[in-house]
């Protein structure tokens, strides 16, 4: 074996071993993995490296193509070939084709945006569907750089500065799983090198060199330019996103101890499937800029799922919500709604915000036993002799009533016109709208609120109080148990 065979060789078990201790370091050990291929020399590299370890560390392969259909009929061409690499590969794998061109001019996207959009929303469903535990990705140290350097023209903070993490989690389609990028430190000259060693003919997609869309104006225009002056620019820009992430990390951690403080507790029940983050504006309000815009995009983040759209200008329209009056609200991306009420900070879905009542038929209770109210909440009901059981307390999920109570007709409905209620120690009844308000329960949780009601007559407001006619007069008097369940509580504040 000559230098040069010599050199080659070392080069394809350097890859092979770099990928192999980064699956190995993040634990992807006996797993099931979407691999999306384009058919370029990086995807390539990455499926033959895959197919070179997945006995060694337990790996079932699922390959992944979008089809663009933007070089038509080039693109189809380009699926047919990485359809045979899959079966060469005789692995399983899930092709898709669209027109972008055509669903571009319905967006106000960018169509690089869009076409990223459909393609990882491609990915994630087939990820979903195979129930599998990453998807990994292709991407490079000169990707990396790229990333990098197109967020900083954006105007980009620490978070663009990070560029692309080597392992992150998502959940989509109700199915969680990791994507990770394992040649993210395998640079594009490698991975050539790598398919030339191993006779791989990656497809070559010649709008890759053209200057209009933006990473290619920054990959073959931008950054040529700067190495002229900086030879090092790419390794530069890797360095700094690996020193951002350092330091976001630890901003993270510090983040999330104010979390915790910040977080509104008050729980309340919600007949539909009302996903709410309230946020104490007291412990909002003095804290350092910098912590305080983190703790709104993390509360941003908790409804729409994703921090896709939301700018910089978004967080100035929250603080001054933060700042404003009672009452004062804005509306942000992705549907999600901010108020300022009650000396909270509350962000909810738009479309979740209102419990139309006339939608909404009266469940007949299950005494004893357990009744779904909806998808994340239920009521159980049981009887007991001790009367020490007794829960009367304001602001619970469990309240105690009179054993009588039982027999009469119990139903959980939410709010009418008119509705009438005698709080715990009341001796008169009041207007059902003046208790909420009273309460301080914000105005887009009240419709969906669950009454307890007797014949009709309102005995209990979920999470509030209970009616002065409806509780136990009597020492050592049978009583009702009732309580509201909740599966999913860690959403609920």
């Amino acid at each position: 074996m000559n230098i040069e065979e010599k050199e080659n060789s070392l080069l394809v078990k350097n890859i092979q071993s770099r990928v192999k201790s980064s699956f190995e370091k993040f634990g992807l050990v006996n797993t099931k993995l979407v691999v999306a291929v384009s058919g370029g020399s990086d995807s390539q590299t990455l499926l033959h490296v895959l197919n070179s370890i997945k006995d060694d560390l337990s790996l079932t392969l699922h390959g992944a193509h979008f089809n663009h259909g933007l070089r038509i009929p080039e693109s189809d061409h380009d699926a047919k070939i990485v359809e045979t690499l899959f079966n060469e590969y005789n692995m399983k794998y899930s092709i898709e084709s669209a027109f972008l061109k055509n669903l571009y001019q319905d967006t106000t996207s960018t169509l690089e945006t869009t076409a990223r959009k459909f393609r990882y929303d491609f990915f994630y469903k087939i990820a979903a569907q195979e129930k599998a535990d990453a998807i990994i990705l292709g991407h490079t140290y000169d990707d990396q750089a790229e990333t990098v350097m197109m967020n900083i023209f954006r105007g980009t903070g620490l978070q663009g500065l990070q560029g692309m993490q080597i392992y992150t989690t998502r959940r989509k389609f109700k199915h969680s799983f990791a994507v990770f990028r394992p040649l993210i430190s395998t640079s594009h000259k490698e991975n050539l090198s790598y398919c030339k060693i191993s006779n791989i003919m990656p497809l070559e997609d010649p709008t890759n060199f053209s200057l209009i869309p933006r990473r290619n104006w920054i990959r073959n225009s931008i950054l040529q330019s700067i190495k002229k002056f900086y030879p090092n620019i790419v390794h530069s820009l890797n360095r700094l996103a690996t020193m951002s992430q350092e330091d976001a990390h630890l901003i993270k951690e510090l983040v999330d101890t104010y979390w915790e403080t910040a977080l509104s507790q008050n729980i309340l029940p919600s007949l539909n499937s009302h996903k709410s983050i309230s946020l104490k504006i007291t412990k909002l309000v003095n804290l350092n800029v910098s912590i305080k815009n983190r703790l709104l995009r993390k509360a941003y983040f908790n409804i729409a799922g994703s921090l896709e759209n939301l700018t910089y200008h978004h967080i100035e329209q929250i603080v001054d919500v933060l700042n404003g009056e009672s009452g004062k609200a804005c509306s942000l991306p992705n549907a999600v709604e901010v108020i300022n009420e009650y000396n909270t900070l509350t962000f909810y879905k738009s479309h979740n915000d209102i419990c139309d009542p006339k939608k909404f038929n009266p469940i007949k209770l299950k005494v004893p036993g357990e009744t779904i109210l909806s998808k994340e909440w239920s009521i159980v009901t049981s009887y007991s002799s001790d009367s020490s059981q007794q829960t009367q307390k304001q602001d619970s999920l469990s309240a105690s009533f009179r054993a009588s109570l039982g027999e009469t007709s119990l139903k959980i409905r939410t709010r009418n016109s008119g509705d009438r209620f005698q709080p715990l120690g009341m001796a008169q009844e009041k207007i059902l709208s003046r208790y909420f308000i009273d309460q301080k329960i914000p105005r887009n949780r009240r419709c969906c609120l669950p009454l307890l009601t007797s014949n009709n007559s309102i005995a209990w407001v979920g999470g509030k109080q209970i009616a002065e006619w409806s509780k136990v007069s009597q020492k050592d008097q049978p009583i009702l148990l009732v309580r509201l369940k909740s599966n999913r509580l860690q959403n609920q504040t």
